[in-house]
């Protein structure tokens, strides 16, 4: 192991506690505090439905890893798709 990461394991070690994206977004939080990124960043989200609301029972692709969500529009069985982007087109 390089000295780093036996470094960042004593001094940090909840890290390890901690899964991989709230890792990053807390990465992210910590970048934009420092100033690293200083552009402005437009977020929006939109669904991706996998089938109709009235048969989500009936439903068999992806069943496993599907969940019923919301969005402004009602109720949905799919995912979320989250998209963060700054003026310069950088996700």
């Amino acid at each position: 192991m390089s000295s780093t990461t036996i470094l960042s394991k004593q001094l940090f070690p909840f890290l390890i506690l901690i899964s991989l994206r709230l890792y990053q977004s807390f990465m992210l939080a910590i970048r934009v505090q420092i100033g690293f990124l200083k552009s402005i960043y437009y977020i929006d989200s939109t669904k991706l439905a996998i089938c109709h609301n009235t048969r989500p029972s009936s439903n068999r692709v992806f069943n496993k890893i599907s969940k019923i969500g919301k969005s402004s529009y009602g109720w949905f069985l799919g995912f979320k798709l989250h998209l963060i982007i700054n003026k310069m087109c950088y996700r």
